[in-house]
C-alpha cells in the first residue's frame, strides 16, 4: 500500500514491530472501506475478510454514522470465516466513531448497542459464538 497526503491508505499498509514484551506485533491498515473511493464490495469485502482472519483485534475506525451497509459487510465476514474455516482466532472488534453529526454520548451507545445486537443475532443465526 502506499500514503498520499490527505489521503487514506491505497490498498493494504503492514508494519511489524516488537512489543514491549518482545512479542511481535503486525499492524495491517486497509485503505477506506465503504467510502466513496472504494475499490467496490467484493474488494471491500475481501480486505475486511483478511483483516478479520489474521487479527486478535480489529479496530474500524467509521466516519460518520453506523450504517446498515457496514453491518451486512461484517455479517457477510462472520459467515465467510466460520464457512472456509480459514482460522480459529476470533478477533475483537472495536469501533472508533468519528465525524458524527451528533455527537451526544446516548446517540454514539445506541449506535452500537444496535450494532452489536446486529451481529450476535447474525451469529447466532450462523452458530458462531460471539463475546461479549
Amino acid at each position: 500500500g502506499e500514503h498520499r497526503a490527505g489521503r487514506c491508505t491505497v490498498g493494504l499498509y503492514a508494519s511489524l514491530m516488537k512489543a514491549p514484551d518482545g512479542r511481535s506485533l503486525l499492524v495491517l491498515d486497509s485503505e477506506g472501506l465503504l467510502s466513496i473511493e472504494s475499490k467496490g464490495q467484493v474488494f471491500d469485502g475481501q480486505m475486511t475478510l483478511l483483516a478479520m482472519a489474521c487479527s486478535h483485534v480489529v479496530i474500524i475506525n467509521h466516519k460518520g454514522e453506523v450504517s446498515r451497509q457496514l453491518q451486512d459487510l461484517l455479517e457477510i465476514c462472520m459467515f465467510a470465516m466460520k464457512h472456509l474455516r480459514v482460522t480459529k482466532i476470533q478477533p475483537k472488534v472495536v469501533f472508533v466513531l468519528r465525524d458524527q453529526s451528533d455527537r451526544s454520548s446516548d446517540v454514539h451507545e445506541d449506535m452500537l448497542r444496535s450494532m452489536k445486537q446486529h451481529l450476535a443475532d447474525s451469529a447466532t443465526r450462523l452458530g458462531v459464538p460471539l463475546d461479549g
